[in-house]
């Protein structure tokens, strides 16, 4: 079982990826935008995408953006 949690709230949100993390995530990260997606090149078409910073979200870690 694979499970990415995403919960948004008014001032931003939070991504936490399972600890098993078997299937394959990326995220990529601007001052604009943040892309969450299985693969790289789901995200190829974004603008600027060559100056985000795109790694891989460790299992059972939450990440948040906003306040």
């Amino acid at each position: 079982m694979v499970l990415y949690l995403y919960h948004r709230h008014p001032k931003g949100f939070a991504v936490l990826r399972d600890e098993i993390a078997c299937k394959p995530a990326v995220i990529a990260e601007t001052k604009d935008y943040v892309a969450i997606a299985s693969e790289f090149q789901a995200m190829a078409h974004l603008p600027d995408v060559n100056k985000a910073n795109i790694y891989e979200p460790k299992p059972g870690v939450v990440y948040s953006w906003g306040s």
